[in-house]
């Protein structure tokens, strides 16, 4: 419809465009236009995140309604004002959709509506836009454009077409739900939040209600939409909210960079006890939805977390929660949240450590396995040390008493007693060394090599044979009380070997540490005598050597020489040693 076209009956002009106060209106909406601007420039400066992006957005729209409303009112011409309205509404269609979405971030809400909604909320702002561009094609949006002859100012007539009741309804109901959703976040907010919330409010409520008013054509006001001209109150407030609460550096760090970025649980309160908010991790930890919880007292939280929640208690703490089939382990930790040196409230902190604990509790639960298995195998050696050493001694000495008793002559029977006093000293040594190893949580090498001497010395110098204990080379770490009963168990049965079946006048025990393990040597200048069979000791022997995993080697031709190799007991310095010792074939 040609822009010529009149509206019917249009009303008469009042007095009231000549007035100052219409005046000051218009020309604050250069000093609306100028906030808003420093606002944009403001947001654009902070860190980056998605309030802060929505919030430079809405101040460049505001910034665009003023200015282009301001030279529409100040214009002469009908052509020049319809000009500015529709380069007005290339942006203004988008500004209440942007305004919801922050609306929604300052709530905590917005990560909880999908971006195929948002999507869906730009559809009719996308249409409007080239509606808006061709009004003055057809009667869909505006129509029947006028101006008031002779006065100054003057804002545009028009008519509505369909699509400009439906848009203007549209409007209407997202800015409903943006206020609702300003009222939530200020309701759940902490004391500084709120201020900044309060004051967002109120700079959205002027150009809201105005707008309402506008469209509803409450006031006849001859077609001037007060919404535009209440730019600079709005500006004002959230100016108040930017730069004095710092709207712009609080709600963006918190929300983008603490809460939508991290894995671990989130807890925010206040300094009265109240939860402030918490992150989505946060709500599957506790299995309640914030909406539930933020407002309320942390004793409101399902046990265990209250106590996680309790200023009063340590700032780092485990503590676990079991649900029914499903046991989680957490670690909380306090951090205190200031404003200018003051307490604003705490952020908790919720990491869920189960795996770690089950790590933990798996490696105690081997470490407690390989104990038990140690012990169980000392007490498997020292039963099999009792069977072959006192069980032994015990049975021959009964059987030689046995003997004694019956034996035909006096010089029978003082062999026979001769035998079981020299049993009895052995069956001694086999208690003592008994007993140590059950007094003894650990054996060293020092140690080791006193009691193969003491044993020497009980064993060999009452026959008058000759003892020797060479060490080659720096023994590393201790051998414990299980490998060291059985290094001397070895040594213990070569030198009575020896000292029994050898007929020999001295006894060498060499001790060599390389770097492959240990050498172990016992030899004798005696001679074993022709065809003697290899007894149970020696198979013991052999046995034990194997069983530590080493070496056995014997030879007795012409004299004996007992040679056995222990991998696994390294020297401290292997460079002291000169030659590395072969194992023999």
């Amino acid at each position: 419809m040609p822009e010529s076209v009149k509206s019917p009956l249009l009303p008469a002009p009042r007095l009231w465009y000549r007035t100052p106060m219409l005046c000051y209106l218009t020309e604050s909406l250069t000093l609306a236009a100028a906030l808003y601007l420093a606002m944009a420039v403001y947001a654009l400066t902070r860190p980056p995140s998605l309030v802060n992006g929505l919030l430079f957005l809405i101040m460049c729209i505001c910034a665009t309604w003023a200015v282009t409303y301001y030279q529409e009112l100040h214009a002469v011409a009908l052509e020049t004002k319809l000009a500015w309205m529709r380069g007005r509404f290339l942006v203004l269609p988008f500004l209440t959709v942007l305004w919801l979405m922050l609306t929604f971030q300052l709530a905590g809400l917005g990560r909880r509506v999908k971006p195929a909604v948002w999507c869906l909320l730009f559809v009719v702002p996308a249409l409007t836009v080239p509606v808006a561009l061709t009004t003055h094609l057809h009667s869909w949006f505006r129509y029947g454009f006028s101006v008031v002859p002779g006065v100054p100012m003057q804002p545009v007539l028009f008519s509505r077409g369909p699509w400009s009741v439906f848009y203007e309804t549209y409007l209407c109901a997202v800015q409903l739900i943006g206020i609702a959703m300003l009222l939530w976040a200020w309701r759940t907010s902490a004391p500084l939040v709120r201020k900044q919330i309060a004051l967002l409010l109120l700079s959205s409520l002027f150009p809201i209600v105005a707008g309402l008013i506008f469209n509803a054509s409450a006031l006849p006001l001859h077609g001037l939409n007060l919404a535009p001209l209440l730019l600079f109150p709005a500006a004002s407030a959230l100016a108040l909210a930017v730069f004095r609460f710092h709207l712009a550096d609080v709600a963006p760090v918190a929300r983008d960079m603490l809460f939508d970025h991290i894995h671990e649980g989130i807890i925010v309160t206040d300094t009265l006890g109240h939860v402030v908010d918490m992150n989505t991790t946060a709500e599957q930890m506790l299995g309640v939805r914030a909406a539930e919880l933020v407002g309320r007292k942390c004793q409101s939280a399902p046990d265990p977390w209250p106590a996680s929640l309790d200023t009063g208690s340590d700032a780092t703490q485990t503590f676990c929660c079991a649900n029914p089939g499903d046991e989680r382990w957490y670690e909380s930790t306090r951090l205190p949240i200031r404003n200018k040196g003051k307490p604003q409230g705490w952020m908790f902190v919720f990491q869920d450590i189960t795996d770690r604990i089950a790590l933990q509790q798996q490696h105690i639960s081997e470490v407690r396995l390989k104990e038990e298995k140690k012990r169980a195998q000392q007490w498997s050696l020292l039963l099999r040390d009792l069977h072959d050493g006192i069980g032994s001694v015990s049975a021959n000495i009964g059987m030689l008493a046995e003997l004694a008793r019956k034996a035909p002559t006096a010089e029978a029977k003082d062999t026979l007693i001769a035998q079981i006093s020299e049993l009895a000293t052995e069956g001694n040594i086999e208690l003592r060394t008994m007993m140590n190893s059950l007094e003894a949580r650990d054996m060293s090498w020092p140690e080791l090599l006193a009691e193969i001497r003491r044993f020497a010395a009980l064993v060999l110098e009452p026959r008058g044979i000759r003892f020797a204990l060479n060490v080659a080379g720096t023994p590393g770490a201790a051998p414990g009380i299980v490998i060291g009963t059985s290094i001397f168990r070895i040594v213990k049965e070569s030198v009575s070997n020896a000292a029994k079946h050898a007929r020999a006048d001295s006894v060498v025990v060499g001790f060599r540490f390389v770097e492959a393990g240990l050498e172990i040597s016992i030899g004798d200048n005696g001679r074993w005598q022709e065809g003697h069979p290899e007894g149970r000791g020696l198979r013991h022997l052999r046995q034990r050597v194997t069983d530590m995993g080493g070496i056995f080697r014997l030879e007795s031709t012409p004299a004996t020489r007992l040679t056995c190799f222990l991998p696994g007991l390294a020297p401290t310095d292997p460079a002291n040693e000169s030659a590395q010792w072969a194992p023999p074939a």
